[in-house]
């Protein structure tokens, strides 16, 4: 079945926000060690919030995904499983 590149788009988004929130959960379950530093550790990437002021209207906007291992495990399910 062919999707269009929204549909591809929102699938890689949800695994990657999958992906970090498994991650986030993991890092903190496990003790201190090896294992810890490779799910707690990741890389930020993204828009940083800025802020346009117009008197009348204030506009805001920033988006950031911290990017781990878990992450690109989950982008990867999801883009496997959206291929079935």
């Amino acid at each position: 079945m062919k999707h269009g590149i929204g549909f591809l788009i929102l699938v890689l988004v949800v695994g990657a926000v999958a992906g970090s929130l498994l991650g986030e959960i993991l890092g903190q379950l496990v003790p201190s060690g090896i294992l810890h530093s490779v799910f707690s550790r990741g890389v930020s990437v993204g828009i940083p919030h800025f802020s346009v002021n117009l008197l009348a209207l204030t506009f805001s906007l920033g988006v950031t995904l911290r990017v781990n291992l878990c992450t690109l495990i989950g982008i990867g399910t999801a883009f496997y499983f959206m291929r079935r």
